[in-house]
């Protein structure tokens, strides 16, 4: 690493430990009394006799203590009142007098709740209040902040319920769709540092390395598009999902993924999956670490994370956090450097409202970047092999991308049943790049040694807006209990980018990367582009439960879409879908204590963001979304299981043409009608002994078009992936860690007009280690690619491909308060 970028490195490091000590030294002043675990510290209580889970929302709020329970548990219970002043243990056991409900503390700030132990006669035994550690016992604890779903400090690999397909709040096993979650237990063990690293580990998820700084997502045998954060759609046109991949999870909660349509996420989808990342929120209570990590490569790495209630009320609530990166890589003259910040206030306005809001921004510049790979082919059909050190890229290139997001959210009860949530977002994303590389799409000339070198800039600048009111509750339909959602959604995103290139041939062995930037951009091929996409959606879902065990899904999205893509001031594209009905319907069956079986239907409706070789974008998917299964609900909840089935037929599919281009060089793609995909999903979740946590799953795909040949054939049609840590407890090994993760898919193949390109099997093992020195400090470790198997990390895109990473290996050292 050079003199300039150490000191880079260290200087951010240094800025990053002011950060986490300044804040840690803010939040001690204002909050004397933090150091007083929640459960013993005095407050004031006023909640009236009411059904229980108002109450328990009341009590929420004015204690700073999180309660976690299964929704049935309060079906039909009444809390007793609670007036005066008391410790938070003394006033929820007020609370719950007569309920036959007792609870206990399963953190400083987190309890659960749970049926009271009965004597053979049938009376209710109550024991003492049990407080209770992280490790030990089945469950996962309550949160710690005003998101009742987020994973942070439950230690599980799992979430006991998430809004992230119904915008209902259901379990995995109450939800008929297949869904994955990366919790933040799970992104800290496997040291899974961007989206990037979180989504390969999800089952069903394929990732493209297309070039050094993209990944393309598929799912089900089709690209995703798709990426919300906390629920609102992100900049997603211009295939800027890839870039979003990139962002860093210092930031996150927890990565959600919904595999096939999402039809009541959004009316607007593809039948792929759709990406979710939740943002951290402030906790009740003095919480915060700052790590340092060191790598292969010359990677190193600074976090700070501060969190808190900011006066003695605790209704005042905070959140700083930043990670700044450096790094290099396998590949010639690569080099990138990151920063990312986020802070979030949160305030308990009246005891019934909750406001918070807060801005994201992350800025990252790679040298050596790429726009394409290494090329498949020579000209005469043989394969172009190369070192996987070897760059196709020079010095001069470079990618600089500036994201940015603020974000308002009002949340407010209006009754124990009723609650109601405005969030407005607003975000930017910039990016500026210069290209300067071997092109692959024209393959190199064996005979005379000669390669065309793709000169390129592009500056691409996405603004968003949007906006989401929804209102959610609980009904009685003449004995039916009815949960219900209904809401009203906008976005708006304009996107400006004006792209410059021109060819030039070179010699291959001239080529080593020090060839300065094209100075004569004359007969350059020009392309200013302005696409405005415009979306609002008015949503429903309700949950009807006619009988024991029975739950009935129905809900739609009734969405509006518009869009304007000028091309050189000329209007090339105009779409507008009005009024689109766009309709989803689930019944979920409870056929056994802990199985349930499941179906669903939704429709499909996904307007193009790629081009055809005419430059303009191909029309909308459409389409049906079928899926069956059965799924498991194990100790509490702490172990979740899915099965699942899934039929999907599309008109208009994009395919890429290989070798073939829109006349500003990038990849061009063509539509299918009658393509079908359909497979089976297997995943498990959670904690299968106590100690001992894992996620992993199985995915077999067929996906196939009209005339029956194989769809996008660089996916795997069989993959599996397991990732898996145990923690110690007692004995020598007490408070060590250890676990491996695994991907494995089967053999691939790209055809060409050059020829064709194959990959076999390829199997990837990594480890982890970890060990809690003392309640403070702790040490962990990370190594990839075990056995330092040589593969393609994606292929295909621009007649290219990209290796995956030599073994490698990650060192974390972190101090938490």
């Amino acid at each position: 690493m050079s003199l300039q970028s150490y000191r880079r490195v260290v200087g951010a490091t240094l800025r990053l430990s002011l950060l986490a000590s300044g804040g840690v030294f803010a939040l001690s002043a204002a909050t004397p009394a933090l150091a007083q675990s929640a459960r013993q510290a005095v407050r004031s209580f006023d909640i009236a006799a009411q059904p229980l889970p108002g109450a328990i929302r009341q009590y929420m709020q004015q204690s700073g203590v999180q309660v976690a329970y299964p929704a049935d548990l309060a079906e039909g219970a009444s809390s007793s009142p609670v007036k005066g002043e008391f410790g938070a243990a003394e006033a929820l056991s007020r609370l719950l007098s007569g309920t036959g409900l007792t609870f206990r503390f399963t953190g400083a700030g987190t309890a659960t709740l749970e049926r009271a132990p009965q004597s053979a006669s049938g009376t209710i035994q109550l024991g003492p209040v049990q407080v209770q550690g992280d490790g030990g016992d089945y469950g996962i604890p309550a949160s710690m902040t005003s998101d009742p779903n987020a994973t942070e400090g439950t230690g599980s690999y799992t979430i006991r319920q998430t809004k992230g397909v119904t915008r209902l709040d259901l379990s995995p096993r109450e939800t008929p769709q297949s869904m994955s979650v990366v919790t933040r237990q799970q992104l800290d063990d496997q040291q899974l540092i961007s989206v990037t690293d979180a989504l390969r580990v999800v089952p069903g998820i394929v990732l493209s390395h297309d070039d050094s700084d993209r990944h393309f997502l598929y799912s089900r045998g089709f690209s995703t598009t798709i990426v919300q954060v906390d629920g609102l759609r992100s900049y997603d046109q211009d295939a800027s999902a890839s870039f979003l991949t990139q962002v860093d999870t210092v930031t996150l909660d927890r990565v959600e993924v919904v595999r096939g349509a999402s039809g009541l996420l959004k009316g607007v989808g593809n039948p792929s999956a759709a990406i979710n990342l939740v943002l951290k929120r402030p906790t009740s209570e003095l919480q915060g670490y700052a790590s340092f990590s060191a790598g292969s490569w010359n990677r190193y790495r600074g976090e700070a994370d501060i969190s808190g209630p900011l006066n003695k009320e605790g209704t005042l609530r905070a959140r700083a956090v930043a990670a700044f990166e450096s790094r290099d890589n396998f590949s010639d003259y690569y080099h990138k450097e990151v920063q990312t910040y986020y802070g979030i206030l949160e305030y308990d306005l009246t005891p019934d409202t909750l406001v918070d809001a807060g801005v994201e921004y992350q800025y990252s510049h790679t040298d050596g970047s790429t726009y394409g790979a290494i090329p498949l082919f020579w000209s005469d059909g043989t394969r172009f092999i190369a070192k996987r050190s070897w760059s196709p890229s020079s010095k001069g290139a470079y990618l600089e991308t500036k994201s940015r997001k603020v974000f308002v959210d009002v949340k407010h009860d209006f009754s124990p049943d009723w609650q109601a949530r405005v969030r407005l977002t607003d975000s930017r994303l910039i990016r500026d790049m210069l290209v300067r590389q071997i092109y692959g799409s024209i393959a190199p000339n064996r005979q005379t040694g000669t390669a065309t070198i793709y000169n390129t800039t592009l500056d691409p600048d996405r603004k968003a807006k949007g906006v989401d009111a929804q209102v959610t509750g609980h009904l009685d339909l003449g004995g039916w209990d009815a949960d219900v959602v209904a809401g009203y959604s906008w976005t708006r995103g304009v996107l400006h980018r004006t792209d410059a290139y021109k060819n030039e041939t070179t010699l291959l062995a001239d080529w080593d990367g020090q060839i300065a930037p094209l100075q004569d951009w004359t007969g350059a091929t020009v392309s200013a582009r302005r696409t405005m996409e415009r979306e609002t959606s008015a949503y429903a879902t309700a949950r009807l439960r006619p009988l024991d065990g029975l739950s009935v899904i129905l809900g739609t999205n009734f969405t509006t879409y518009k869009l304007r893509d000028v091309v050189n001031s000329v209007l090339s594209r105009r779409l507008d879908e009005n009024g689109k009905f766009v309709p989803y319907a689930g019944v979920v069956y409870d056929f056994a204590k802990n199985l349930s079986l499941y179906g669903s239907y939704t429709q499909i409706f996904s307007p193009a963001s790629v081009y055809g070789e005419d430059d303009n974008l191909l029309d909308p998917v459409t389409g049906d979304n079928y899926e069956a299964g059965i799924k498991g609900e194990f100790l509490g909840g702490a172990l979740n299981t899915s099965l699942a089935a899934f039929y999907i037929k599309q008109n208009n599919v994009a395919v890429a043409i290989p070798g073939a281009t829109t006349p500003s060089g990038a990849q061009a793609y063509e539509g299918a009608d009658g393509v079908t995909s359909k497979g089976v999903e297997f995943e498990v979740s959670g904690e299968i002994l106590p100690g001992w946590q894992i996620q992993g799953g199985y995915t077999y795909l067929h996906a196939r078009t009209a005339a029956g040949s194989r769809v996008n054939t660089g996916l795997p049609q069989n993959q599996g992936k397991l990732a898996t840590s145990y923690r110690f407890s007692g004995g020598s090994l007490d408070r060590a860690m250890i676990g491996a993760n695994l991907t494995w898919q089967d053999a691939t193949y790209y055809a060409t007009s050059y020829g064709t390109a194959k990959q076999g099997n390829v199997a990837v093992v990594g480890l982890i280690g970890g060990y809690e020195v003392n309640d403070h400090l702790s040490l962990s470790v990370v190594l990839n690619n075990l056995f330092d198997k040589t593969y393609y990390d994606g292929y295909g895109l621009y007649t290219s491909y990209t290796y995956g990473a030599p073994r490698n290996v990650l060192f974390t050292a972190r101090y938490k308060l």
